[in-house]
């Protein structure tokens, strides 16, 4: 009985060991984690019925090219702001806070590196779009306190107008701000930056031209003194579905993953000590 005993106390302090190490190894991956970006944008056309009407209706007589210019030129820059809040950012936004402030940013950034003609066609886009989509806000709220209210509870089943409009309303009022780059980048970072004075010039946009923008976009984050992932450490990748456009960061995974692991690792934990315990106990009492 006394060998069973110390055999259940040497398989407890084993089992503590071994969940301890990888309660560890997980603090360490969420401290340590290297900068990685991922950046998804969706193809024209590649849709559902539904969403490839709704797509030709906002973007115009020439949706094509409208919408490679949007998604392709101007969002890629949209979704690479949301990389600098997340390697940078120091205060917590909403997410319609946070989507409009990196609107504000991709208009400041072409402002200061873009062509003007290009801008000026996103501008015209963001006004014919609003022509065709319904506000879903109610009278007397503004958009970002709608979204703010239904972002949570409908982020998986928001309708392409909802979503469209406020995106679309959201693109104008950035073309509406004053404020420089360098301010919109303190607002979303708390760092005060100093800029370069490169003129960025793009003939084509298509697919490969877009990840260069994105790459382009980090070597001018990095030199204004941001933190920011190399080349090798950023992926753009296209998906056959023109309303899928994101960005993630390995930093925002773990950030998800990692408190929820050491949750369930915590309770693995507590629950087997309380079954060594148990088991112990009632060996003793058999002695």
């Amino acid at each position: 009985m006394e060998s069973k005993i110390k055999s259940k106390k040497r398989g407890m302090l084993i089992f503590n060991i071994i969940v301890s190490i990888i309660i560890i190894l997980n603090v360490l991956l969420l401290l340590f984690v290297p900068n990685f970006l991922m950046v998804c944008t969706g193809r024209y056309g590649t849709g559902s019925e539904e969403e490839n009407e709704f797509i030709d209706k906002v973007m115009g007589d020439d949706a094509e090219e409208t919408f490679k210019l949007y998604f392709y030129w101007f969002n890629v820059i949209h979704e690479t702001g949301h990389g600098i809040m997340m390697f940078n950012g120091n205060k917590n936004y909403t997410d319609a806070e946070n989507e409009m402030l990196v609107n504000k940013f991709a208009a400041a950034y072409w402002r200061k590196y873009g062509e003007e003609d290009k801008l000026k066609k996103i501008e015209e886009l963001a006004d014919y779009a609003l022509s065709k989509l319904d506000n879903p806000a109610k009278d007397g709220q503004s958009i970002v306190e709608w979204l703010n209210e239904h972002y949570r509870e409908q982020a998986q089943n928001i309708s392409f107008n909802d979503y469209g409009y406020f995106q679309f309303k959201s693109v104008k009022e950035a073309f509406e701000c004053t404020d420089s780059l360098e301010e919109i980048v303190e607002e979303m970072t708390g760092k005060k930056v100093t800029l370069n004075d490169k003129k960025l010039t793009y003939e084509k946009i298509d697919e490969e031209t877009s990840t260069q923008i994105i790459l382009d976009a980090s070597d001018n984050y990095r030199e204004w003194g941001l933190n920011y992932p190399e080349h090798d450490m950023i992926a753009h990748y296209f998906v056959d579905q023109p309303n899928n456009h994101f960005a993630t960061s390995s930093k925002s995974i773990v950030g998800i993953l990692i408190p929820r692991i050491l949750v369930i690792l915590a309770i693995i934990m507590i629950v087997g000590n309380i079954i060594f315990f148990v088991e112990i106990k009632n060996l003793s009492k058999k002695k």
